[in-house]
């Protein structure tokens, strides 16, 4: 599971003297006697969360970015992403964003507000009806086309153009197991494997086009806030700093990926109904999303060194993927 990846980059550790300093225009509004309080939150693998609360009962999260150059500046570009979707999907709000050069290296951050529940990835088990809820609100989100795949930085443009049509995915493939690290991390055995199955994919979906639509990025069970009681209930969705222009099917197989306990045949039918309220699925989306997982999957290890609790993650999931389409095709006894 990905709970067990090693971070890739460390926490930053926040003092309440700088905690205090970043809160300054928000504590302005309580008055001088404002009371601040502050914990670690244990999510995610690269950014640096804090629970902030003032005067006992007002929450706020504190959303500490990693650099990376290739995304822009991450604060900006989440920023963009949900005051865009402010009203229209379930997502904080921003209340400041801004750099901390106290603190050295400098740090980028925004303040947020709160949103109530626990990641979906903390239950084992959910209600279907939850399915349709994450379906509904992803199409929402795919709602938004664009002319050609690429990098976003804000909800409006399109930067750094990709060729992500299915056609397309088998190339993508081939350079990095061939070229890139992803092939050296998982051997030479298991990489010929995972060709005989990329070539088996590209075979069945070479024809088909899609029309490259506004992505999340990281659409995972982690990075979805749900409340249980006293009905189950989508609160947040949350991470917003690797949303790109692609194919659909990028968000869906990295859901179903970590969300796999929930795949249920009535919880899958309720993810369908509640996408089709605002999109359209095909019949075999699921093996489609798999597909371009596949290609997710191996970029993740496109990297010099991998941990090796998300190397064996990784691993494992492809190799699910290898056995599931053997039996598929009849190659393998049940």
């Amino acid at each position: 599971m990905k709970e067990s990846w090693e971070r890739s980059h460390p926490f930053v550790q926040l003092s309440m003297k700088e905690v205090t300093e970043i809160f300054e225009p928000i504590l302005k509004r309580y008055g001088t006697t404002a009371d601040l309080w502050y914990t670690p939150i244990e999510h995610g693998l690269s950014n640096s969360n804090y629970k902030v609360i003032i005067n006992g009962s007002n929450n706020y999260h504190l959303k500490i970015y990693r650099p990376w150059k290739e995304y822009g500046q991450l604060e900006i570009k989440e920023t963009e992403f949900l005051r865009f979707f402010a009203g229209q999907i379930p997502v904080p709000i921003v209340e400041e964003v801004g750099n901390y050069p106290a603190k050295q290296p400098e740090i980028a951050y925004s303040i947020q507000s709160w949103i109530p529940g626990k990641p979906l990835s903390n239950f084992e088990k959910t209600s279907a009806e939850l399915g349709f809820a994450i379906g509904k609100n992803l199409s929402k989100i795919h709602q938004y086309c664009y002319a050609k795949s690429g990098i976003l930085y804000t909800p409006t443009d399109t930067v750094s153009v990709m060729k992500f049509q299915p056609k397309d995915v088998i190339s993508h493939i081939k350079q990095l197991l061939s070229v890139g690290k992803s092939g050296l991390h998982l051997g030479k055995e298991l990489s010929e494997q995972v060709w005989e199955l990329a070539k088996s994919n590209h075979e069945s979906f070479k024809n088909l086009e899609f029309d490259p639509v506004l992505l999340h990025g990281d659409f995972n069970p982690e990075n979805l806030l749900v409340v249980q009681y006293p009905d189950v209930q989508l609160t947040g969705i949350i991470d917003w700093e690797f949303s790109f222009a692609g194919p659909k099917f990028f968000d869906i197989g990295n859901f179903f990926r970590f969300g796999f306990q929930f795949m249920t045949d009535e919880f899958t039918e309720k993810f369908r109904r509640g996408y089709e309220a605002h999109g359209k699925l095909e019949e075999n989306y699921l093996e489609i999303s798999k597909y371009y997982d596949l290609l997710t999957l191996l970029s993740i290890l496109d990297r010099d060194k991998v941990d090796q609790n998300r190397l064996e993650d990784v691993r494992g999931r492809i190799l699910s993927q290898i056995t599931q389409n053997k039996f598929l095709s009849g190659h393998e006894e049940p």
